[in-house]
């Protein structure tokens, strides 16, 4: 891996890990809940 490979993974990888803690907050306080659609587009964004 060079460096902005590097970069770019360290970037995604706290982005994902940011989700991953929104959605385990959101699904504590009420796990029927449907997720913002702004949410659900940003992490599409990122997964792509």
């Amino acid at each position: 891996m060079n460096k902005v490979q590097i970069i770019n993974f360290e970037k995604i990888h706290a982005q994902l890990r940011g989700f991953y803690e929104d959605i385990t907050i959101l699904v504590k306080k009420n796990p029927m809940e449907e997720m913002n659609v702004f949410k659900l587009k940003l992490i599409n964004k990122v997964l792509a």
